[in-house]
């Protein structure tokens, strides 16, 4: 097998949450910290979320959060995250061949998980809403460090001890959208699949050199064949 573990980004490679973690995090800091828009003009693509609290932080309040801080932060936004994706008229929205390929990938014996900059139960309550419960069970999370190459390391790490089997860096996989996807992957000793299913233009994604780019991953046989060799 090519890539006995594939690990995918969330917010533009599996779903589109239409803006449910962005208007949970203005609220966030509306309310804790009477910040109108924290994030006006600010680039969300491939951030981790603890790297964005801490980065309102330094633009809004010029300092560093305590820990207290991070957690109540960390705390509000998930309550009001898990209340924007509730709220009638969001509409969490599949990528394109993303549970078929899930599928498929699991019945040929890949190890599959998520390398995503969303904390843990925030990519637990945007999978759910977007019905994949129960298909990534492990992963990297933003919750684990604010440094994107980092938690994709974790990623790699948890998926080796799931498939109970040292995988060596260059077969295991990870799929993103963001040019951080690709260097954090590469940062990570990994191999790397961009889709443009995201908001970063192809000729972004290709200058970094990912190992594989698609529009989109609907041609779930082709896919499969990419992975399983």
């Amino acid at each position: 097998m090519r890539y006995p573990i594939v690990l995918f980004d969330v917010d533009g490679t599996l779903l589109d949450s239409s803006g449910a973690g962005r208007r949970a995090l203005q609220r966030t800091f509306r309310e804790l910290h009477d910040i109108p828009d924290a994030f006006a003009g600010y680039d969300f693509v491939g951030r981790t979320d603890l790297g964005i609290v801490y980065d309102a932080f330094a633009t809004h309040l010029g300092r560093a959060p305590d820990a207290g801080e991070v957690e109540t932060a960390c705390t509000r936004y998930l309550l009001l995250l898990e209340a924007e994706l509730a709220r009638p008229g969001v509409q969490v929205r599949l990528m394109p061949g993303i549970r078929a390929l899930l599928e498929r990938l699991i019945e040929a014996g890949v190890t599959v998980g998520l390398a995503t900059g969303n904390l843990r139960r925030g990519a637990a309550l945007k999978i759910g809403a977007g019905g994949l419960d129960g298909l990534l069970p492990f992963g990297g999370f933003g919750s684990d460090s604010r440094d994107r190459t980092e938690l994709t390391r974790l990623a790699a790490v948890r998926g080796r001890v799931v498939r109970g089997e040292d995988v060596p860096g260059d077969r295991i996989l990870v799929v993103g959208d963001s040019p951080l996807d690709i260097e954090a992957g590469h940062g990570a000793g990994l191999h790397v699949l961009s889709v443009l299913t995201g908001w970063t233009p192809e000729e972004d994604l290709r200058v970094l050199g990912p190992e594989h780019l698609r529009r989109d991953l609907s041609e779930t046989d082709e896919v499969v064949r990419l992975v399983v060799g």
